[in-house]
């Protein structure tokens, strides 16, 4: 099929999400992808052993920051200590999935990785190499006498994932209390931090008192970026029926929101995080030409045709529309600086007008969902996904994983070694028992059994991670 328009327009049509998003990416042996030079930047640091404050957005590329901590440590040393602080039980069963689907390590009686939270442990806390944990059990440890002789100067990174949640008022004094106690370079890793910079000043006091150089990486940009949507509910809506997807009728609650038409209540300047996807800066543009004797900057130096010329014959990469959209939000900022709100007639209130939804124009804006409404539409909202190929599919994992352990040696390999260690039972139970009346009553007791496949479920699918299924 030929493309008839130009194919700039064509690409920020359509194109969008298909677009090289690389950032001055380079082949670094470090790592088995192409890192962006932030990413080589982090990685120069943990080199160096210092502490960082990483700030990106989700989907930037922070995930393997952790992991290249972890191997660098398990590589170096075999009683060295990582400790990896989440701030839920959920992401710390995530991680240790992580940890568990990528590292192997024989040890003897320690354990590669362990789980320590207030409700239950996995292995010996103490006599691992990697442990994943909540901040309030951290901080136990840290402030642990016994431990301050033995544990503590086994320390030599502690990973903070979510740093922000310092400065919630439960449950932020356990994280400062964390990073004033920490006796090792810290990695702050964080999505979300208001004014970063005020933050990192303080971390950089902290840690230069601890002897260690900090250094502050942000990167501003998404990966994927975002597409916004509400879904609409309004006072008078009848409940929707469902009865299986072949006779369900799409509703028209789920309704698209550029980013330029909440500018409608009456901000005078851009929020920090705004952003606008490829597809939102050509909406815009075109919104922009009724009112272009009203403006007072050249829109045709941002006509896509005249912005990327030197692109032509290429394809675009999201770098080069990180640029167009700078282009864009400047102009915008300008018109909000310079324009009444409340002004009906004004070129900004027409650009707003032009890419708005008329339906969520006419909505009432002052009503609030009742809880139980949203409830009674939990279904509609999911059929409506699945209608329009939105809705992430569980099943379409689940075959791949079936037909990964169908399929890999390795999965096999581990299923008979696990199959070996289960006939095996009642000889080490024996085992068990005649070291114990071996030992005095008075003397400790053994560790508990840390091989792999106490924690290995091969027959619950999904809880068992699987490479490059997670």
């Amino acid at each position: 099929m030929r493309i008839t328009e130009d194919p700039v327009v064509w690409q920020l049509r359509v194109f969008g999400e298909y677009m090289d998003r690389s950032m001055d990416s380079q082949s670094d042996p470090r790592v088995v992808f192409k890192p962006d030079a932030w990413q080589r930047k982090v990685l120069d640091c943990l080199d160096r052993n210092e502490s960082i404050l990483v700030t990106a957005p989700t989907s930037a590329g922070k995930t393997f920051i952790s992991y290249y901590a972890m191997e660098t440590l398990l590589r170096s040393s075999d009683d060295d200590v990582l400790v990896y602080v989440a701030p839920t039980k959920a992401l710390v069963n995530q991680i240790a999935a992580e940890v568990y689907a990528r590292f192997r390590k024989e040890l003897g009686t320690k354990a590669c990785w362990a789980i320590y939270t207030r409700d239950y442990c996995i292995h010996n806390p103490n006599n691992c190499q990697i442990l994943v944990t909540v901040p309030e059990m951290l901080a136990t440890m840290l402030l642990s006498p016994p431990m301050a002789k033995t544990w503590t100067p086994r320390i030599k990174r502690i990973i903070l994932d979510e740093i922000h949640k310092i400065g919630q008022q439960e449950g932020g004094a356990v994280w400062e209390q964390i990073i004033l106690l920490a006796p090792c370079p810290l990695i702050g890793l964080s999505a979300t931090i208001g004014e970063p910079e005020k933050f990192n000043a303080w971390l950089v006091s902290v840690q230069k008192a601890h002897g260690f150089k900090h250094i502050f990486i942000h990167y501003p940009h998404r990966y994927s970026h975002l597409r916004k949507y509400t879904y609409l509910l309004q006072a008078n809506d009848k409940p929707v029926s469902f009865n299986g997807l072949a006779e369900y009728r799409k509703t028209e609650h789920l309704r698209f929101v550029h980013p330029i038409s909440v500018l409608l209540f009456g901000a005078r300047s851009l929020p920090p995080d705004f952003s606008l996807e490829v597809a939102d800066c050509l909406s815009l543009y075109h919104a922009l030409q009724p009112f272009k004797d009203q403006l007072v900057f050249d829109l045709d130096a941002l006509d896509p045709t005249r912005f990327f010329a030197e692109s032509k014959g290429i394809l675009l990469k999201q770098n080069d529309i990180l640029s167009y959209e700078a282009a864009l939000t400047e102009q915008v900022s300008a018109m909000m600086e310079s324009t009444d709100p409340q002004d009906p007639n004004s070129a900004l209130n027409g650009v707003i007008k032009k890419v708005s939804d008329p339906m969520l124009d006419k909505a009432d804006q002052r009503y609030i969902p009742a809880s139980g409404q949203f409830y009674t539409n939990l279904i509609a909202l999911l059929a409506d996904l699945q209608m329009s190929g939105d809705l992430a599919v569980v099943d379409v994992l689940e075959t791949a994983e079936q037909q990964w352990r169908e399929t890999s040696s390795e999965w096999k390999c581990k299923i008979k070694q696990f199959e070996l260690w289960k006939s095996m039972t009642k000889e080490r139970e024996r085992q068990a028992d005649r070291l114990k009346k071996a030992k005095n009553d008075d003397e400790p007791a053994a560790d508990q059994d840390t091989n792999w496949e106490v924690a290995f479920h091969p027959e619950a699918s999904g809880k068992t991670p699987l490479p490059n299924l997670h």
